[in-house]
């Protein structure tokens, strides 16, 4: 029963290492303070996704430069490409090309 509060509690681990226990403060500060996905503007179910991954580089895992907020759909198909094993280098680029070419494609 432990890998499930590993899973979904505050002691969830990614690649071995423990989150930090002023995680969730951050997380749930940094969505407040950026309510919207980066990508498509949604406001719903988001998450926050670690530009460099926490797993590479753990001591910027509470740095700020290093966040962003992203819904569940844009956080899979853009930050991760669909796989959770891929990292992205280019995810902010790519936010911010798809939240243009979103914004471009609504219809007005």
């Amino acid at each position: 029963m432990g890998w499930i509060a590993n899973l979904f509690g505050q002691n969830q681990v990614w690649e071995g290492a423990p989150r930090s226990s002023k995680w969730s403060g951050v997380r749930d500060r940094w969505v407040k303070e950026n309510p919207c996905c980066a990508g498509c503007g949604d406001i719903k179910d988001l998450t926050v996704h670690h530009i460099i991954p926490f797993h590479v580089r753990k001591d910027l895992e509470l740095d700020e430069c290093n966040l962003v907020s992203v819904c569940n759909d844009c956080h899979w198909n853009i930050c991760h490409l669909r796989d959770w094993r891929m990292v992205n280098s280019h995810c902010l680029d790519d936010l911010l090309a798809y939240k243009i070419r979103y914004s471009e494609a609504r219809v007005k």
